[in-house]
């Protein structure tokens, strides 16, 4: 029986091919969408899956509470305490990565992601397979290491790099006991060279238990043990054996690997798989929803349009015999052969779509692998694919089928087809064109807003003065020692030092400090600058002292930024200055800082501010000091815009004078300010992309729905001519509700896209808002390119000479 409505429904499409490749080709848009979306949350899936168990493998996190945000690290000597306190895991480990780390052999450097961990962490992520060495004993010993399949032959060619050494940092000297195979799939601990790791923390030293920010902590549980019993025993420990103040301010968490995949970001992420925030994924599968169910609207409109043309064969199939299960059953076959149909065109477009995909700066920035259109032929993924389609199919078919089934032989025999299937087939066309138009105007307004939140961020004058800046990593080359070689350039106007990049990664140092006239200790963002910093970056001081560059450079001064001075208890700048502040917790060294000066509140937020929920603004509390010792990137200013020779330039000095063992580290500062507008770019490249898909789908409803409203009335038009009527009055005439159609529809969905956008960019630092002639133009050229795709049809059907039609009368 199945057989013979698949074969009736092939037969039946292939006569009516015109329409079936209209409905095939608005279904295979969708469907591809969908499927895109699928292979991305595909991979997230994935993210170490290939480990046994994975449902027992856990991160110890720390919330802290007086910061307001949650870390994915954990205090450096919980892992011992753990280890020596807590029975019933199988393993624990600390790992300590270094993703700007290299390595030396003979004299070449190698620049490689280093995690240092010891022998638990291939019992917690036992999926690792090892092509050289012995997985038991690996990391067991100091100073060994264990490398990847493509760092061994980087560094040490075809030969067995087992029993070899290197120079980690080329200071230190290691030892490869093992070389590792490809993963079988993404994992968020990967990292070219793993490092047996130096001498924990001490468990029973308190002062160590407020070290929180780099180590992370994984343990996989026994069988017996559940999470909540591994998060009662770190808290207990914390408790018991770190110093009050910071027990009370630490809250420890658990997560699973499962909890990762699709959690909201957390602060010192250790991997960029993991550090898309959630609403990411929300917002892809909605835009996956809005695409199908616009192909899927479009072909009910197609079919129900098309029923007029099939109303006789419903009636002579009814005569003969049929009944409406059997007529709906082969309907339904009909609709699932073309969403088959359908999904295997969706296939050929994601061969376009899928290397679009990849190259998104997003993918870049956070070194997401490459989505793989492969995963679409495994037998779990062509079953999927099947389903998805089948059920579109089934969803999209179904009332259309339903609507054919219930035409009555009477009267659509009658030549009484035009309504026997009554007025609610007409008004839910146009419900559901209306619908269309709705997601239509929603999608471009958010397209359109946010490029326009681009463009601005792009654009947005930041205060801090970053044209013509090359950001240098010093490494182990001394400051002092990198300005008196590269300000010897020509083309160097200035240099500034700094710890960490302002306005691109989300990298902070928090400083607690104290006065006289708050109870509690603020916790600033401390940023170690020199006095260039503070002059060419265009920081200009509200309030100092007059010796403030002097006293400031001796190290032992603060500037402090207006947010900063009214936590600590001032009202006006001039009142805080030459003040004495104490920097440090009472359990920890503290040291008296007088401050030097005061700066407006400025930009310095990066990238992990603006998508995820690292929480600071420009109006949180800022400390600006001196030292040294922490600058760890040079900032040169070029004189020219020619960045490209200063690199240059300054590589060859690199290499030459400074550091034959570290390799030359920069990047141009608009690079770096790109990492806060560039995934919102490809944000709105992905809402827009959509949009048009779904202009295109509502255009060939809307055809279809015009087709339909022409042949229904050609009688009509027929008199209307006669009577006198030109053909501008009919095209007005006939085009009408369609004109009132599209602008009802855009006119309800303009309020809800103008609430959501609102909604996102509360998000933004600076948002641009929603701009009112945005909205306007948006309706003004959905109306326009609708009333043209209508025009098409009701201009045709008044040029027909009136005698054709009412010749049968």
């Amino acid at each position: 029986m199945i057989q013979s409505y698949l074969k009736t429904a092939v037969r039946t499409l292939w006569k009516h091919r015109g329409t079936t490749a209209i409905n095939g080709i608005g279904l295979a848009v969708g469907l591809a969408v969908a499927l895109l979306v699928l292979l991305f949350v595909r991979q997230q899936w994935r993210i170490d899956r290939f480990h046994s168990d994975s449902e027992k493998i856990h991160r110890v996190t720390a919330q802290v509470q007086s910061e307001g945000y949650h870390q994915a690290t954990a205090p450096q000597p919980l892992p011992t305490a753990l280890r020596e306190s807590v029975s019933g895991l199988d393993a624990v480990a600390s790992l300590d990565p270094d993703e700007e780390s290299f390595i030396v052999h003979e004299n070449e450097s190698l620049t490689v992601e280093a995690i240092e961990t010891g022998n638990a962490f291939w019992r917690i992520f036992d999926g690792f397979r090892f092509q050289a060495g012995t997985r038991s004993s690996a990391l067991s010993r100091p100073r060994t290491a264990v490398v990847s399949s493509e760092t061994a032959r980087q560094l040490f060619g075809s030969s067995n790099p087992v029993g070899k050494s290197f120079q980690h940092e080329g200071e230190i000297s290691y030892t490869v006991v093992g070389v590792l195979a490809a993963p079988d799939g993404p994992s968020h601990v990967t990292a070219d060279v793993y490092l047996s790791a130096t001498e924990e923390s001490a468990a029973s030293d308190p002062d160590a238990w407020a070290q929180f920010y780099t180590q992370y902590t994984y343990v996989r549980l026994g069988e017996n043990t559940t999470p909540t019993a591994l998060h009662t025993a770190a808290a207990t420990l914390l408790e018991n054996r770190a110093r009050s103040e910071a027990a009370d301010d630490l809250r420890l968490g658990i997560q699973s690997l499962g909890d990762m995949r699709f959690s909201p970001t957390l602060a010192n992420e250790i991997s960029g798989l993991l550090i898309l925030p959630g609403w990411i994924f929300w917002l892809m599968g909605g835009l996956a929803i809005v695409a199908l169910l616009a192909a899927s609207f479009n072909y009910v409109n197609l079919s129900v349009a098309r029923s007029l043309r099939r109303a006789r064969e419903v009636g002579v199939r009814k005569t003969l015999g049929a009944h409406r299960p059997q007529l709906v059953a082969q309907f339904l076959a009909e609709s699932v052969v073309t969403a088959l149909f359908a999904s295997g065109i969706a296939v050929l477009l994601l061969a376009g779509l899928v290397p679009f995909f990849n190259d998104l700066y997003l993918f870049d920035l956070l070194e997401i692998p490459p989505l793989e259109l492969e995963g679409l032929f495994t037998p779990g993924g062509i079953g999927v694919t099947v389903g998805i389609a089948v059920l579109v199919g089934l969803l999209s078919g179904a009332y259309p089928a339903f609507v054919l089934a219930t035409y009555r032989p009477a009267q659509v025999l009658g030549s009484q087809g035009d309504s026997a299937s009554g007025n609610g087939p007409a008004r839910l066309r146009s419900a559901l064109i209306a619908a269309q138009v709705a997601f239509t105007l929603i999608l471009i307004v958010t397209a359109t807003t946010m490029l326009r939140q681009t463009r601005s961020m792009a654009a947005a004058d930041h205060q801090l003065r970053t044209e013509r800046l090359l950001s240098v990593q010093l490494q182990d080359v001394s400051y002092e020692r990198f300005r008196t070689v590269a300000e010897e350039l020509p083309t160097v106007e200035t240099m500034s030092g700094i710890n960490n990049l302002m306005l691109g990664p989300s990298s902070y140092d928090s400083h607690p400090l104290r006065s006289d006239r708050v109870e509690t200790p603020i916790t600033p963002i401390g940023y170690a600058v020199d006095t260039t910093y503070v002059r060419d970056m265009n920081l200009p001081l509200q309030a100092s002292l007059t010796d403030w560059d002097e006293q400031f450079a001796s190290g032992e001064s603060l500037i402090l930024n207006r947010a900063a001075v009214r936590a600590l208890g001032f009202d006006r700048p001039r009142d805080v200055l030459g003040t004495a502040v104490t920097q440090g917790t009472l359990s920890q060294a503290t040291a008296p800082r007088t401050v030097v000066g005061v700066v407006e509140n400025f930009e310095f937020t990066g990238a992990g501010d603006v998508y995820g929920n690292m929480g600071r603004s420009r109006t949180d509390p800022v400390m600006l000091y001196a030292d040294p010792d922490r600058y760890d990137h040079a900032l040169v200013r070029g004189r020219t815009s020619d960045l490209a020779a200063l690199r240059s330039a300054l590589e060859r000095v690199w290499t030459e004078r400074l550091d034959t063992v570290h390799p030359f580290e920069s990047r141009f500062y608009d690079d770096v300010l790109r990492m806060r507008y560039g995934p919102l770019g490809d944000l709105a490249s992905a809402v827009g992309g959509v949009a048009v898909l779904a202009i295109l789908i509502a255009l060939l409803g809307l055809l279809s729905l015009s087709a339909y409203h022409v042949r229904t009335r050609t009688q009509e038009i027929g008199v209307r001519k006669a009577l006198g009527a030109s053909v501008l009055d009919v095209v007005a005439h006939l085009s009408r509700p369609f004109a009132l159609l599209v602008v009802g529809a855009a006119t309800v969905a303009a309020p809800v896209a103008w609430i959501l956008n609102r909604w996102w960019l509360q998000l933004m630092a600076d948002p641009v808002g929603v701009h009112i002639g945005i909205v306007v133009l948006s309706i003004a050229g959905l109306v326009g390119i609708a009333l043209l795709t209508v025009s098409t049809q009701t201009l045709r059907a008044a040029r027909i000479d009136p005698a054709r039609t009412l010749r049968d009368e």
